[in-house]
């Protein structure tokens, strides 16, 4: 599969792939405060957040 456009935008602009920048790129400056389940999974993998009944962890890779 091709690369998530918004990354690839993000990319070419030189635009750090943050989830908060992600999500104002995707929602065009307007992202909603809150994503339903489903829009949280279509984030790419690294930009997710975990679900409320899982324990937030400190391991990020740096």
């Amino acid at each position: 599969m091709s690369q998530d456009i918004v990354l690839q935008t993000m990319k070419e602009l030189g635009v750090e792939p943050t989830r908060e920048n992600y999500l104002a790129f995707a929602y065009f400056g307007t992202p909603p405060e809150k994503l339903s389940a489903e829009e949280e999974a279509a984030l790419p993998e690294n930009l997710q957040r975990m679900t409320s009944d899982e324990p937030e962890s400190d391991s990020r890779e740096d």
